[in-house]
C-alpha cells in the first residue's frame, strides 16, 4: 500500500514526503504503516482486503467504556478470544497489535496468504512483520470478529521490564466504529451510528487513506497548505516536521536538543539535532483556528508532520466519526491538566547496559561549556543508583517529577565531575540563512 504523499507548498512549489510516527516520557511515536509496493508477487487487492477485514456486531445504542492515561497514551480495557487485556488507542497503527508473548495463550492465529510484508514504523525504518488474524475482540459488548493484527514487542517500545500495554486498537478497528471521549471524566462512548454534533463544537474534516488506514486532515503553517497525519499513538503536545521544512519558520528563533527525537516499533530513532521553536507562525487545522498553540520541532528522523492525542486531550473533548462523514468534533474541556515549561535541566538520562549514559542534551545555561558529551556515564542520579529503577520508564517519570517540582537535580559522573543543576531556560538561536537551519 503506497503511503500517502504529504507536501509543504510555498507558492506553488511543492515539497517533502512524509510517512508517519509515536512519542512518551522519551517520545513515542508508535505507528505501523503498509507499504504495498514490497509485497513481491502479492496481489495488492489481497492485502487490501486483509487490512480492512474484520466483522463488527454491536448494540442498537453506544456503549460508554472508561479510559486511562498512562505515559500521555489512552488505554482501556479489552477482551481478546476472551482474555482481559490492556490495548492502546491508536489510530496511526494501520491495524491492531499483539505483543509476542501473548499470540499463543490469547489464541491469535497466523495468517500465512501474505508473506514478504515490510511497513514502516514512526522513526521512518522499515520493519518486517507477522499477520495474525484475531477470532474475537471485545470492548465493551461491540464484538469485532476476524480482525487482522500483526506482532508487537511492547516491552522495548514503552521502555519498561513489565508489560504495561498488551495490544493496540488499530484503525482496522477504529475506521468501522465512532468515537466519542469525553477527558474530564476519562471515558469513552463507542457506536456504529455517528455521534451527534452541537453545533458549537469546532469541526474538522479529515479523509482515511484506505490504503493504510490512517487519517490525514489539512494543515496550513504560516498561509502555506499541506497534510498532516493524526496518530494517537504520538504522545506529545509537539508537532513533528522534517528539518528539510525549517526554512519555512526562518522568522522563529529556535532552542537545540541533541539526540533522538522519539521511540517507536524499531526502538530509539539515531541521534539528530533537532530544533524547537514555540512561536512566531500561524496555524490552522482543517481550516479552523484552534485556541491551543502548538510548539514545533524539526527533526530528521520523522518525515512527516504529526499530531498526536496530547495537543487535543489536552484542550478539548472529542467526537471521531468514521463512517458516513470523517470529521473530528472538538469542544473545549471543562479542565485540563496542561502543565508546560520551557525549562530543562540540560541533560535526559537513559539507562544503557545496567548504567545511566546522557541521552540527550538541551542547549541552555548548565549545558553550553559543553564538558559533558551525549552517552557520558553518570554513576548516580541525586544519590539514586540505576539499580533504584524498575526501567527507563520509571527513571524518565523520576526526572520528569524533579523537573515538575522545580528540584535541584546532583549528577555524579564516572569521571569523578559532580554538577549540581536547577532548570533553565533555552538559549534561542536565530536562523541561519546559509546552513538552512538554527
Amino acid at each position: 500500500m503506497k503511503i500517502n504523499q504529504i507536501r509543504l507548498s510555498e507558492s506553488k512549489k511543492s515539497r517533502k514526503q512524509f510517512l508517519y510516527k509515536t512519542h512518551i516520557i522519551v517520545l513515542f511515536l508508535i505507528a505501523i504503516f503498509f507499504s504495498v509496493n514490497n509485497t513481491y508477487a502479492q496481489n495488492e487487492k489481497e492485502v487490501l482486503e486483509f487490512l480492512h477485514s474484520g466483522t463488527v456486531t454491536a448494540q442498537n445504542k453506544p456503549v460508554k467504556i472508561p479510559i486511562e492515561i498512562w505515559n500521555d497514551l489512552i488505554l482501556m480495557n479489552v477482551k481478546i478470544n476472551g482474555h482481559e487485556a490492556r490495548f492502546m488507542w491508536d489510530n496511526g497503527f494501520s491495524v491492531s497489535g499483539i505483543d509476542n508473548s501473548l499470540v499463543g495463550s490469547y489464541q491469535l492465529l497466523t495468517y500465512n496468504s501474505i508473506s514478504g510484508q515490510t511497513a514502516t514504523d514512526g522513526n521512518n525504518v522499515k520493519v518486517n512483520l507477522d499477520f495474525l488474524t484475531c477470532p474475537k475482540i471485545e470492548i465493551n459488548g461491540i464484538t469485532i470478529s476476524n480482525t487482522p493484527f500483526v506482532k508487537v514487542d511492547f516491552r522495548t517500545m514503552t521502555l519498561t521490564k513489565d508489560l504495561e500495554i498488551e495490544g493496540i486498537i488499530g484503525a482496522s478497528i477504529i475506521n468501522k466504529l465512532n468515537w466519542k471521549f469525553d477527558f474530564d471524566n476519562k471515558y469513552v462512548e463507542i457506536s456504529e451510528k455517528p455521534f451527534s454534533i452541537n453545533n458549537k463544537d469546532l469541526v474538522l474534516p479529515f479523509k482515511v487513506i484506505e490504503t493504510n488506514n490512517s487519517h490525514v486532515m489539512p494543515i496550513a503553517f504560516n498561509e502555506s497548505k499541506t497534510d498532516c497525519l493524526v496518530d494517537f499513538g504520538y504522545n506529545s503536545d509537539v508537532i513533528e516536521i522534517n528539518t528539510a521544512n525549517a526554512k519555512f519558520f526562518s522568522k522563529a528563533n529556535a532552542t537545540k536538543t541533541f539526540g533522538p527525537s522519539s521511540v517507536s516499533v524499531s526502538g530509539i530513532a539515531p541521534i539528530d539535532t533537532i530544533y524547537n521553536i514555540k512561536d512566531n507562525f500561524s496555524w490552522e487545522l482543517s481550516g479552523k483556528k484552534l485556541n491551543a498553540k502548538p510548539r514545533i520541532s524539526f527533526t530528521k528522523a520523522s518525515h512527516n508532520i504529526t499530531i498526536g492525542n496530547k495537543l487535543f486531550r489536552d484542550n478539548y473533548n472529542l467526537i471521531i466519526n468514521t463512517t458516513e462523514t470523517t470529521v473530528y468534533a472538538v469542544s473545549p474541556r471543562k479542565k485540563t491538566d496542561v502543565i508546560r515549561s520551557d525549562k530543562t535541566y540540560g541533560y535526559k538520562l537513559h539507562i544503557v547496559d545496567g548504567v545511566f549514559k546522557v541521552l540527550s542534551i538541551d542547549s541552555n545555561i548548565n549545558t553550553v561549556d559543553g564538558e559533558v558529551k551525549l552517552l557520558d556515564e553518570v554513576t548516580s542520579i541525586n544519590g539514586k543508583l540505576p539499580a533504584d529503577f524498575k526501567d527507563n520508564h520509571s527513571l524518565r517519570s523520576y526526572q520528569k517529577q524533579l523537573l515538575e517540582k522545580k528540584d535541584k537535580m546532583i549528577l555524579k559522573f564516572k569521571n569523578g565531575k559532580e554538577i549540581i543543576l536547577m532548570p533553565q531556560p533555552g538559549i534561542e538561536y536565530k536562523f541561519n540563512a546559509e546552513k538552512g537551519s538554527w
